[in-house]
């Protein structure tokens, strides 16, 4: 039996209470000038803990580079956790550039907080650190230094007049609900440096119209609900390679009417663009996986045309269902990606023309879900079965099922003159209408 000893077993104690000695030995609690602050002569830093009398009346803080203690110059690295929390009289912000971290809840419903200016070394903004500050309108602009690393946990939660977010280069992560409800900010330029872009981070931005993705080294995660909830949201860029994966219900509830996926993204998960307005899906080679309901449940007219990539190689239920019914639907890969019930609802296996390599034909007609497609090409070309014929009005109207280049579904008798889609009998045909 191994033997036991209270001596060894209180060690480890020991040894932690010493370290914590140590690494507290020379902090001290001091009043400098109108703030206070927690000083470590040792290693000559200085943390601003707050002011040192409570504020009567509006003013303005600056937080020092260094600070003088006890004949010691000291950097003034931190604005410690809950320093300015509540501080109804605080109007503007200067942060020195020696100060990297600002804590949580620093300036945590600082309502009247108008301006904030950064230092040029902030590496990690805590969480809650400006959580509802600014609600009396005058808390507009954020800009981050080029140094700026780490965003916490609603750091900037219902700041709802902030309409101009200048992010950095270098930011690695947002956190969880770090921006939700700011329902002023109308555009957002992402940088390619992101790696987490965490739940609810963007969540009910209510003006929120467009989000641009800049190229990055393709490791970045979207995570859930990240911008879910922006019903003003209509345009969504990657300007190239960068996010590897879209999240569940990412964008879902948004109003994006394009979509193009780069081909760093390996996964579209669950209802990552459920319920929007999209009529284009474009998806590039890489994609691995679509998730259940990715694509579903689309509110406008319908997607025109859809390609599946060669490397998908899962479709889950209900990735396309209520889409519309595009008049070619189009999968590269050699083998029929597994696709889950009702990854197409019952109307895009009835009209639409599913084209397939050649050599996969027989692949396609044998395969779960695949199999359910009424019309089946072995063929990699879009023109082949498709002839150009002139008719009049009166010869239209014998057709069942026309659409528009847009993949609208159209009662011939009411269409336009125009070119049009003409599905009959399993043929389709490209016909202008006079």
């Amino acid at each position: 039996m191994k033997s036991f000893s209270i001596k060894s077993a209180l060690r480890p104690a020991v040894l932690l209470l010493l370290a914590f000695v140590a690494l507290t030995a020379g902090a001290k609690e001091v009043t400098i000038g109108k703030l206070r602050y927690k000083v470590n002569t040792t290693d000559k830093i200085a943390k601003c803990t707050g002011l040192a009398e409570e504020a009567t009346k509006n003013y303005n803080l600056t937080i020092p580079s260094t600070v003088v203690y006890d004949g010691v110059t000291l950097k003034v690295t931190t604005v410690e956790k809950e320093a300015f929390m509540w501080d109804t009289y605080l109007k503007k912000v200067t942060l020195s550039d020696y100060t990297e971290t600002i804590g949580s809840k620093a300036f945590y419903c600082c309502e009247n907080l108008s301006v904030v200016s950064l230092g040029k070394k902030l590496k990690i903004i805590g969480a809650e650190a400006f959580a509802h500050a600014g609600l009396s309108g005058t808390f507009t602009t954020i800009t981050f230094p080029s140094t700026l690393e780490i965003i916490r946990n609603n750091a900037f939660e219902d700041c709802r007049y902030l309409a101009t977010i200048n992010f950095n280069d270098k930011l690695q992560s947002i956190g969880v609900a770090a921006f939700w409800g700011c329902e002023s900010v109308k555009s957002l330029l992402l940088p390619g440096s992101l790696q987490t872009i965490s739940s609810k981070a963007f969540e009910s931005c209510g003006s929120l119209v467009e989000v641009t993705f800049q190229s990055g080294n393709g490791n970045t995660v979207i995570d859930e609900d990240s911008f879910d909830n922006n019903k003003a949201l209509t345009i969504l860029n990657f300007q190239g390679p960068g996010v590897a994966k879209i999240g569940a219900g990412a964008f879902c509830g948004c109003a994006l009417q394009w979509i193009y996926i780069p081909p760093s993204v390996h996964t579209i998960d669950y209802c990552a663009f459920w319920s929007n307005n999209i009529s284009i899906i474009e998806l590039s080679e890489g994609l691995k996986t679509i998730g259940e309901m990715a694509f579903a449940e689309q509110r406008g007219d319908g997607v025109s045309a859809l390609t599946i990539p060669s490397t998908v190689t899962s479709i889950g239920r209900r990735a396309f269902d209520y889409v519309g019914v595009p008049p070619i639907l189009k999968s590269n890969a050699v083998n029929p990606p597994a696709a889950g019930e009702t990854a197409f609802n019952d109307n895009v296996q009835a009209w639409s023309k599913l084209v397939v390599p050649a050599a996969s034909l027989a692949k396609y007609r044998a395969a779960a879900v695949w199999k359910d497609f009424r019309y089946i090409n072995d063929t990699d070309s879009h023109e082949v079965g498709v002839e150009l014929v002139e008719m009049s009005p009166e010869e239209a109207a014998v057709v069942e099922h026309w659409y528009d280049l847009h993949g609208n579904h159209d009662d011939p008798a009411n269409c336009a003159p125009g070119i049009y889609i003409v599905s009959r009998n399993g043929r389709f045909e490209k016909r202008i209408l006079k």
